[in-house]
């Protein structure tokens, strides 16, 4: 196999499985990937995943990367607190939720973290098209999955039993002005019905009297 037609063929994601390639080459052979390796034309990601060198590492391509490697999975907690604006710093590693295991991923282009949830709770996120995603042209169309904010504060109540009071919540320094502004209530509650669970339900109205308190 040439590599000039592999990548014209394979490239334009910039991410690629081993069974994407043999979906277009169906006896592709294997060794090629640990040849090009060695000469710097693409690095291994995790399991079966490849990227080309010549990737830009933006931050769409890393969510991307993020909702690929490891499915099902959709973006959330920390990394949707950053993109919606809700905590102050930001942040180093793509955090997901899955209904497989819990996973973490350290590879050569960024630490993937992925939290366990059963399936009846894989629901609320989005298919976002960014800035890069919608483009025309030569740029690929990378569809990205990520929380609503609704659901990233149900998964991060969820999946942080610790906070039980409003000073619980006020030391993780959410920024409750936006909290304000871009909750949706009414549908936030009726994600926690749909979820159930006492303890949920006492986390979830916690964080309704922190947002009230401290906005």
């Amino acid at each position: 196999m040439n590599y000039v037609l592999f990548q014209q063929n394979v490239g334009q994601q910039g991410l690629f499985s081993v069974q994407d390639v043999r979906k277009r080459f169906p006896r592709f052979d294997t060794r090629r990937l640990v040849e090009w390796q060695q000469k710097g034309y693409i690095q291994r990601i995790v399991n079966q995943w490849y990227m080309f060198r010549t990737t830009t590492l933006a931050e769409e391509t890393l969510w991307w990367t993020a909702n690929r490697i490891y499915q099902p999975s959709y973006l959330s907690l920390e990394t949707a607190l950053s993109f919606y604006g809700l905590i102050p710093e930001g942040v180093y590693v793509f955090t997901s939720i899955s209904s497989r295991k819990t996973q973490t991923f350290t590879t050569p282009v960024g630490t993937f973290l992925y939290r366990h949830v059963k399936p009846a709770f894989f629901f609320g996120y989005q298919v976002m098209r960014t800035a890069a995603t919608a483009a025309a042209g030569s740029l690929p169309d990378r569809p990205v999955l990520m929380a609503n904010v609704e659901k990233t504060i149900l998964d991060y109540c969820y999946l942080n039993p610790h906070l039980r009071t409003v000073d619980d919540f006020a030391a993780t320094r959410l920024n409750t002005s936006q909290l304000r502004h871009q909750l949706n209530r009414q549908r936030l509650q009726t994600y926690t019905d749909l979820v159930g669970g006492k303890q949920l339900s006492h986390r979830i109205a916690v964080f309704r009297q922190y947002i009230d308190h401290y906005a």
